[in-house]
């Protein structure tokens, strides 16, 4: 196999793999971009990306070529074969994106980062598209959420979509309540094929900014206090009045 990354240097790949390189290890603290990239070689044998450090951005279409990451962080929104987490990050996308696996298979310690600025996938909002299975271990993988969208109650955001979906992530079972920092409140559940994100609390938002843990009526505003304080003001105008009448009957 090869390296590539050494000396930290980052680089842009946008040709063709030779179908005897084996693996190819990604090295340093650099970034590897592909963009474009083909391989010629037989689909059934193809050669290994081993991803230990830095970042790797795939913008390529090799939905054969397995990924292992064993450290550093995956990006991008081309298409890969088997991706395997050991250890490192997998954010897909490129702010935000969707990225397509043959599989994904996460193991302890890993960390998968989810970003949302909208409602609408890939372009407002990460996701992992798997044309087979996802693993996610028995609760021993990470989950981190950047939220920078408020959007209504009842928004769903399907993250990770694949033809099954096994195991949870690390302290998030089944229809736990995660908080995001700008006060939204969002529960996971994990259905056969997918995993949702769905939007239960959003913060008031007032003229300086979201109240955390504040929540928006549900629908319509608040009729009952309205009507309450209007009949409190009719009241004390009812006792004004016949406090002046009685004065006059007195003068």
């Amino acid at each position: 196999g090869i390296s590539v990354g050494g000396a930290n240097m980052s680089g842009t790949f946008t040709g063709s793999f030779d179908d005897e390189s084996g693996v190819i290890s990604k090295v340093g603290s650099g970034t590897w971009t592909l963009s474009g990239a083909t391989y010629p070689g037989d689909p059934a044998t193809p050669f290994e990306i081993y991803l230990e450090n830095g970042q790797i951005i795939w913008n390529s279409t090799l939905p054969a070529m397995p990924i292992e990451i064993d450290g550093g962080t995956l990006n991008g929104t081309g298409s890969t074969g088997d991706v395997l987490g050991t250890s490192g990050r997998l954010n897909a996308g490129n702010s935000p994106g969707c990225l397509t696996v043959a599989s994904l298979t996460l193991a302890s310690g890993f960390n998968f980062d989810q970003e949302i600025e909208s409602s609408s996938a890939c372009s407002g909002y990460d996701k992992v598209i798997s044309t087979g299975a996802v693993d996610l271990g028995s609760g021993v993988a990470n989950f981190s959420l950047t939220l920078n969208a408020i959007n209504s109650v009842g928004t769903v955001y399907t993250v990770i979509e694949g033809t099954s979906v096994t195991g949870t992530f690390a302290g998030l079972a089944d229809g736990t309540v995660v908080s995001a920092s700008n006060g939204v409140k969002l529960r996971i559940n994990y259905t056969a094929s997918t995993v949702t994100l769905t939007v239960v609390e959003v913060p008031v938002i007032s003229s300086t900014g979201p109240t955390a843990g504040s929540t928006l009526p549900t629908t319509g505003s608040n009729v009952g206090d309205i009507v309450i304080v209007s009949l409190i003001l009719i009241f004390l105008g009812f006792i004004i009045v016949r406090s002046k009448r009685r004065r006059l009957q007195i003068v």
